[in-house]
């Protein structure tokens, strides 16, 4: 490999290949997006890959002295482990990431108090303000490029540099992990299929439209239950060919790993599939709970709102665009499908 000060972009991509990388047709600029990549010719189709053996678990990732490693213990090879630690100077952690990840870090710290207690409290992000401020940076850092692969999480060099986009491609997984297409201007992937705009503010931490939202974490009785709503939405199940949350029962509580509430594309899905479910669980009143779920979504979203209307400041403002775009993607629900199968 190339010296430290001559690792630029083409070493690096030369490096990423000869380690069974792929990137056809690529390159890094600025956008609208910020930092992002763009075809070197739109006209020709872009091919990004990374291999198995590139795909380092996140459990291996240590910080050391400010920069990021991987474990002694790791079984990474050794070009491999190499290559991450390089690309993580040049490219991630040490190219503007530690930086992005304190601004998001301190920018939430400076909250007012009300605000930071509300999301703390009514939406789960207790996780973004306790505990020491290098730690939560370096914790944010990994949540925010790691993706799911083969039962356990990963980062993906190179790829980890292409932006989110609500119409963008998928990836795909064979071997590895790519992104494939012909982009007209930048290269953009929509990153996960269950991705609402709330789960984008919490991961990325900006705000942006999506076509659909899931539930809060919540709880509520029901006749001689209670039903107990998470936000795992990487679990996922089948009814038929819709797609549903993993449910769990006990003796007194009823378990779903998510649930839709909204799609801009299949606006009687969300209510279908949970009739469905407290159908087959021989649950009475569905419509009546699916409503009181929906609320309940509605009114935090609106309280926050409200809380964040005295104040000023990019991050009020990202909060409220991000509320205001869950309450949009919460409102796509009308009728009910037939879920069959």
């Amino acid at each position: 490999m190339a010296k430290a000060n001559e690792w630029g972009w083409d070493q690096m991509l030369a490096d990423f290949r000869a380690l069974g990388g792929g990137a056809d047709n690529v390159c890094v600029k600025s956008g609208e997006h910020g930092r992002g990549l763009f075809p070197v010719d739109p006209a020709t189709p872009v091919n990004l890959f990374v291999p198995e053996n590139l795909l380092l678990k996140v459990g291996d990732v240590a910080y050391e002295n400010g920069s990021m490693r991987l474990k002694k213990e790791s079984q990474a090879g050794a070009k491999e482990k190499e290559f991450f630690e390089k690309y993580q100077a040049h490219f991630g952690w040490g190219a503007g990431g530690r930086e992005d990840c304190t601004a998001f870090i301190e920018a939430m710290d400076a909250l007012p108090g009300e605000i930071r207690d509300l999301l703390a409290k009514d939406f789960g992000l207790s996780i973004l303000f306790r505990g020491e401020k290098t730690n939560r940076v370096e914790h944010r850092f990994l949540k925010s490029r790691m993706i799911g692969s083969k039962g356990r999480y990963v980062l993906m060099p190179v790829i980890e540099l292409v932006n989110h986009g609500s119409n963008g491609v998928s990836f795909q997984y064979k071997n590895g992990i790519s992104v494939t297409g012909t982009f007209p201007d930048e290269i953009l992937v929509h990153y996960f299929d269950a991705t609402d705009p709330f789960t984008v503010f919490t991961t990325w931490g900006f705000a942006h439209l999506e076509s659909v939202a899931f539930s809060l974490v919540m709880n509520m009785p029901l006749s001689n239950k209670r039903l107990q709503i998470n936000r795992a939405l990487q679990e996922k199940g089948k009814l038929g060919e819709a797609r549903a949350p993993m449910v769990k029962i006990t003796d007194k509580v009823i378990t779903l790993s998510h649930l839709m509430l909204g799609s801009a594309k299949f606006p009687r899905l969300a209510k279908g599939v949970f009739y469905r479910i407290m159908n087959d669980l021989k649950e009475p009143n569905a419509e009546e709970l699916f409503d009181r779920i929906q609320h309940f979504n509605r009114m935090k979203f609106l309280q926050l709102l409200q809380a964040l209307e005295p104040h000023k400041g990019e991050m009020i403002a990202t909060l409220r665009k991000m509320a205001i775009y869950q309450l949009e993607a919460l409102s796509h629900v009308v009728g009910a499908r037939e879920i069959k199968g």
